[in-house]
Parts: C-alpha cells; structure tokens; sequence
C-alpha cells in the first residue's frame, strides 16, 4: 500500500490511458466487492492517479481515465483492485496523448495539473487571484482561471504550435495554439495587466537528441549533434518556469543556456528573430560548423517542425 499511496506524486511527464474493465462473473459476484473496488478508486483519486471513472451502460464493465508516468506503473496499481485480486474482471489499457480537450473542460483539466506538476514556485503562485484589470485578465477569468497558477496551467494546455503571425501572443487564445515565445509572453502581458514581477526570459541553448530525442532523426540526417536556438520561458522571484509543451512544466537553470536576455512581450517576432539569427552566425563559426548560415536555418526549420508535429 506504501507504493500506491507514493508512486504518483512525482514531478515527470504524464501519460494519459484509458482503462477499460470486462466483467468475468455475474453481476451478483461483483456487488460483493464494490465497496473495496471503490475504496480503491477513492484511494487513486487522492494520489492523483484517476481523473474520471463509471460503470460501462450496459452493466458488463466499468470504465477508468487515468494519468501517470508509464504504463507499468498503471499495470501495476490495477494489481490492486479488489476486482483483478478476485479474478473478476479482465482490464484492457489504452494509451494516448491528450493535447487537445474542450474549452469547457479546460479549466478543470488545468486544476488538475495544479496538483500533478506541483512545486514550491507553482504553489506560490496559486497566492495570486486574478482580478479583472484588462482584456487578457477578463479573457483568462472567462475561462475558469481563478489565480496565476490556473492561468498558467491553463496555457501550458495549449497545444504546441507556431501561430500566424509570431509578432501576435494574443493569438495563442485565439488560435489554440502557441510556441515558447507567444505563450510565456502572453503570460508576461497579463501579469503586466495583473501587477505581478513576472519576466519574459531568452536564452539560448543547443538543442541535442539527448534534450529532444524527436529531434533524432533531423540531426542524424545532417551529421549535427546540436542545433543552436534562443528559447524563452519565464522568470519570478529568481526562478525560471517554463510551460512550453503540454502537460510538462519544468524549471530550467542557468546552466542550461549558454547566454540569457530579459526582453518584453513586444519584442519576440522580428527582434528575437535577428538576435536569434546573429547567434546563430557566431555558433557557426565558433563550432566550426561545415553547414553555411542559411543552411543552418533551413535545419533549423526542420527541428521546429518536429517538435510541432510531435505535439499535434
């Protein structure tokens, strides 16, 4: 039981499934053990294990949506239930990547986060209520969000991708979409409507297959070992947040950049990009790199395009 109670608090990236329960005996079999089945089921949502749960219509199963770091891990939680102890059900798991959900159950989802990508910066935030000071704060408060920590998880939700115009945060709420730079500055822009000291950060960083294993088969394919991009995340209180890919929230260190920037939301389409691109030239030529500048962008290009289709 120590197992149970612990193995979900950790900080990774989770995995949702979808488990479904074939009953194996009569239904007269399953009612001895309900209360036991649900006791378990209480005790997986209080560690944060299950999101929703239900008997199948009609009454052959039962239905669980979980959340946690691996599929062996969930393997071995069922172990427990009373039902799979008694041999009387059959569970079927089927894994997949929740990236996108309806906008009435986004804010719910976002709470739910709260708890699984717990941390001490996290929870400080959830200190803030948001108030209704501008057009980004009433937007998030449409929402659901009720604090900075919702409002954080809330755009951490957001599918990872490039919107129409860069220059644009706005457009991540529009568009249902958004990157490093238009979703942390979007959070930027509301913490400047909300009074918070909140900063948009860039740093720049080599991108490796060890930091992005989709990236693999692109640098791979160059004989690369790194690409060198300029990334942006957030800084509070001396900390670094960043919120970039759904359903993972992680605090980066200086050592992971190899030079960082404070800019303003204002400034992430054409300015990053030049500042970006003269980086670029200087870690060409530092490294030695056989590829030209342009060529060096085009696989650039190629590695964003990765990550966005890996997070579609």
């Amino acid at each position: 039981m120590e197992e149970f109670l612990g193995a979900g608090r950790d900080k990774e990236n989770k995995i949702m499934f979808v488990v479904l329960l074939s009953y194996k005996k009569p239904l007269e079999e399953i009612e001895k053990y309900l209360a036991e089945h649900r006791a378990f089921l209480d005790q997986g949502y209080a560690t944060d294990f299950f999101l929703l749960s239900g008997p199948m219509n009609p009454r052959t199963g039962g239905v669980i949506i979980s959340q946690l770091a691996s599929r062996e891990q969930l393997e071995s939680i069922l172990k427990q239930d009373p039902f799979s102890v008694h041999g009387l059900a059959d569970y079927k798991i089927i894994e997949f990547q929740a990236v996108k959900y309806h906008r009435d159950l986004s804010p719910a989802y976002a709470k739910f986060l709260t708890k699984t990508n717990s941390s001490d910066l996290l929870n400080e935030l959830a200190n803030h209520p948001l108030a209704d000071r501008g057009v980004l704060s009433h937007e998030f408060m449409a929402r659901g969000c009720t604090n900075w920590k919702e409002a954080l998880c809330y755009v951490n939700q957001i599918p990872y991708a490039r919107n129409s115009n860069s220059n644009h945060f706005h457009l991540v709420l529009e568009e249902g979409r958004g990157t490093c730079s238009t979703k942390h500055a979007l959070l930027v822009a509301l913490a400047e409507e909300q009074n918070l000291p909140l900063q948009l950060m860039m740093g720049l960083m080599e991108m490796t297959a060890e930091k992005f294993p989709v990236l693999a088969p692109v640098l791979k394919k160059y004989n690369l070992a790194a690409v060198v991009e300029t990334h942006c995340y957030l800084g509070y209180q001396g900390e670094r947040i960043d919120i970039t890919f759904p359903e993972k929230i992680t605090y980066p260190s200086a050592s992971d950049f190899l030079k960082e920037w404070n800019i303003t939301p204002r400034e992430i389409g054409d300015k990053k990009i030049s500042l970006h691109q003269k980086e670029m030239k200087l870690w060409i030529a530092e490294k030695k790199i056989s590829y030209t500048f342009e060529e060096m962008w085009r696989i650039r290009e190629e590695c964003i395009d990765a990550l966005s289709a890996a997070h579609v």
